[in-house]
């Protein structure tokens, strides 16, 4: 496992350096075609579903305060270094890429921040735009890596609101698929997914985000398996119960 995570780290070091979003970003323009290179980040659709995610970070790296202010923004409910546990959705994209799925990121963030899915406003058609409560989080910028035999990733600029202060984080993840050295059922290798993800925030004057030099960087991995019946039952009669899907987003 951790020589798979070690190659996965340097894929991610060959495209931190070779796709940048450059020395500024203006988070208050809306965001041009091509600042969004695809329409959402795709998986396999082989991840549709459920996945029970654990998040382990193993280093935090300059203000902490900038870094665990952007933390809460994305979603997380726990302060840095603490390790995370939640389970996260994947759903059929929309027409178009039809052989993908995409994270459902309502649910994500509701799962994540430990929220109602009732105080987290999404939609599937319109994935750049989500908002709980005071907290609006909407992606600017997008580099993807559709799946392939050796991974697929993504490299998102978010420009996080409370309505009082404006943070921008930058989030690349990158991940391949595995097996658990475990097996469960007996005789059955378990598939799982194995992944790197590198936050890092840029400090923002004036609405423009200066992105040549990070206040702080984050580096987590992931790993994503398949929840246990029981829990998948209970999240789909929740999910079912309280939609997360709304075009009232703003």
């Amino acid at each position: 496992t951790s020589s798979s995570l070690g190659t996965l780290l340097l894929s991610e070091e060959k495209a931190t350096r070779s796709v940048d979003v450059g020395g500024a970003f203006d988070l208050l323009t809306p965001p041009s075609s091509s600042a969004l290179s695809s329409p959402d980040v795709y998986f396999p659709a082989s991840l549709e579903g459920l996945w029970s995610v654990q998040r382990t970070v193993t280093a935090v790296e300059g203000d902490s305060f900038q870094a665990n202010a952007a933390w809460k923004a994305l979603g997380s409910s726990s302060r840095l270094p603490e390790a995370e546990s939640y389970v996260t959705k994947f759903v059929p994209a929309i027409a178009g890429a039809s052989s993908y799925t995409v994270c459902d990121r309502g649910y994500d963030f509701a799962s994540r921040s430990g929220l109602s899915v009732n105080d987290v406003l999404w939609d599937v058609t319109q994935p750049n735009r989500l908002a709980a409560q005071k907290q609006k989080v909407d992606v600017v910028w997008r580099r993807t890596e559709p799946p392939n035999v050796q991974g697929f990733g993504s490299q998102e600029l978010y420009k996080l609101s409370d309505g009082s202060v404006l943070r921008a984080a930058l989030v690349k993840r990158r991940f391949r698929r595995a097996f658990d050295d475990a097996t469960d059922p007996p005789g059955q290798q378990r598939r799982v997914i194995e992944g790197i993800e590198v936050v890092r925030t840029f400090r923002v004057l004036d609405g423009i985000a200066g992105t040549e030099l990070p206040t702080s960087t984050i580096r987590s991995q992931l790993r994503l398996t398949r929840p246990s019946v029981e829990l998948s039952r209970t999240s789909s009669r929740t999910s079912s119960s309280n939609s997360v899907m709304t075009s009232d987003v703003s």
